[in-house]
């Protein structure tokens, strides 16, 4: 069972389908961060930064945790890649 409050609705799922087949076959890039704040972004993409995207699409009002989050990771990545 789902926690209360994380389960989004089957027509945000929908919702989100539908624009993630919009943007089949733009180009990928491993590792590339992905702006979430812009939601005209057309790449390119990383796999994990795409599905993070779409999350933002459906649910705008994660985009504060997503930035947070992003922030974190990147400095986490430049400390064990630099």
């Amino acid at each position: 069972m789902a926690t209360p409050g994380t389960a989004i609705s089957q027509a945000t799922g929908e919702r989100i389908l539908q624009l993630a087949k919009q943007h089949v076959g733009e180009k990928y890039h491993l590792g590339v961060p992905v702006p979430k704040d812009n939601p005209n972004w057309t790449g390119p993409w990383d796999c994990a930064e795409f599905v993070s995207w779409m999350g933002v699409r459906g649910q705008p009002d994660k985009l504060e945790g997503m930035r947070r989050f992003n922030e974190d990771a990147g400095a986490k990545r430049s400390s064990v890649c630099g």
